[in-house]
């Protein structure tokens, strides 16, 4: 709980208002006070806001940046690498060894010798003759492996394996069985009878799916779309053929009896210069720009030029302003603002004035009403305080009731017996 209130401490803001999810957890916590007393320990689960705090969290603040990390990255495989244990040769060590000259001497192998556990059996002596050591002769390989790839042999299938019900009873039925098994049961070919055609209103009854394997047909229209294709292939080749007809060059046959025209001969082709004179053609145009600068220049200096004007003012007459003939405007009925906010004032004034009075009467009215119930309240009170006295009341006649004998005191009967047998008797 402590850890939770300095979680909710620092969420608040600087001007004292506390966010949304404190106020969340604030709810959550009374919810649970007020679930605690009634739910028990296997009650509903009262959901919480996870309480996420980044100040609370730890962020590495020294990253490496990527050449840097490269960098370390070939130092620690470099280091690894030299803090390898390399191995040396088997035949440097051997040769480089010096000999000493010392010879390990070798022990014979140890004989088996029978116990001595009586004494006809005698300790037998050794035998002088030296027994050599068996020496160790390679088979040759066989030359069917240096000449093809010879691998593992062929696994053997296993036979399968026919599920038979136990036989629970005795053996002779497990017998039988397998007689009536390796029987072959000739099962006589049964066709299909041919059912009535349905009729309306009466329910058809299907026959069973066979379970036979489905052999594939062609379609019905297999046959057509076949021939469909093969006249479609005869026309294209057809179209092209003729075509290929008309491209063929068919000369048109000699005309005879006719003469043959006369070749006109074309006059031959006159050189003439290129007009290649640049000078020709630029000297008008550099004649406009050289022009066109000049009165550009002649512009400017004339521009230049200070020419003041004649001082016409001085001849001519002062300015006398006309009085104009525009009419004064007639001011009529003019109301100023002043005017209706003193109106406004005093309506006001007297509507406050008059809901005053009516308040007073009001409350004038109320305190006399009130004066008069309590003065009608006073005189019932003290009529009501008058003493009268009460008549004297009326009861039945006492009758005497006739006197019974007194009850003798007797002492208690502890008899198991008889206690025994009134209870036998009352039940």
């Amino acid at each position: 709980m402590e850890n939770r209130r300095r979680s909710s401490g620092l969420k608040q803001n600087v001007s004292g208002k506390r966010s949304r999810s404190e106020e969340r957890v604030k709810d959550n916590r009374i919810t649970k006070k007020k679930m605690g007393k009634c739910s028990s320990s296997s009650g509903l689960t009262i959901p919480k806001t996870p309480q996420l705090l980044s100040k609370t969290r730890s962020r590495p603040t020294n990253i490496l940046r990527h050449e840097d990390y490269l960098e370390k990255c070939l130092k620690d495989e470099i280091e690894a690498k030299k803090a390898e244990a390399k191995a040396r040769e088997a035949e440097k060590i051997r040769l480089n060894k010096q000999h000493t000259g010392k010879c390990v001497v070798t022990r014979p192998t140890t004989v088996a010798l029978p116990f001595q556990l009586s004494s006809t059996n005698a300790r037998r002596l050794p035998t002088t003759a030296s027994s050599t050591p068996p020496t160790f002769t390679a088979q040759p390989i066989p030359t069917r492996l240096l000449k093809t790839v010879t691998g593992l042999p062929d696994r053997k299938a296993a036979p399968v394996v026919i599920p038979e019900s136990p036989a629970f009873a005795t053996k002779q039925r497990q017998a039988v069985k397998k007689a009536a098994a390796l029987i072959a049961k000739v099962v006589p070919l049964q066709l299909a009878k041919p059912k009535p055609a349905p009729h309306h209103g009466v329910p058809v009854v299907l026959p069973p799916t066979s379970k036979t394997k489905t052999v594939p047909e062609p379609f019905s229209f297999y046959n057509r779309d076949k021939d469909v294709v093969k006249n479609k292939e005869d026309k294209i080749k057809k179209f092209i053929q003729d075509e290929n007809a008309l491209r063929e060059f068919h000369a048109a046959p000699i005309m005879q009896h006719q003469a043959l025209p006369e070749k006109k001969t074309a006059p031959a082709t006159k050189p003439q210069p290129f007009q290649h004179n640049i000078e020709e053609r630029v000297e008008p145009r550099l004649a406009r720009w050289t022009e066109s600068i000049e009165q550009q220049f002649q512009q400017e200096q004339n521009d230049k030029e200070f020419k003041a004007n004649k001082a016409l003012v001085l001849q001519k007459k002062p300015f006398i302003p006309e009085p104009s003939s525009k009419p004064l405007a007639e001011v009529q009925n003019v109301i100023l603002h002043s005017e209706e906010r003193a109106m406004q004032r005093e309506n006001w004034t007297m509507s406050k004035a008059d809901n005053e009075a009516k308040l007073q009467a009001a409350t004038r009215e109320r305190d006399v009403r009130r004066k008069l119930e309590e003065e009608k309240q006073v005189a019932k009170m003290r009529k009501e305080t008058v003493h009268k006295a009460q008549p004297i009341r009326s009861y039945r006649e006492v009758t005497a009731m006739e006197a019974k004998p007194l009850t003798k005191p007797e002492s208690p009967a502890f008899a198991t017996r008889q206690r025994a047998q009134c209870r036998k008797m009352s039940h």
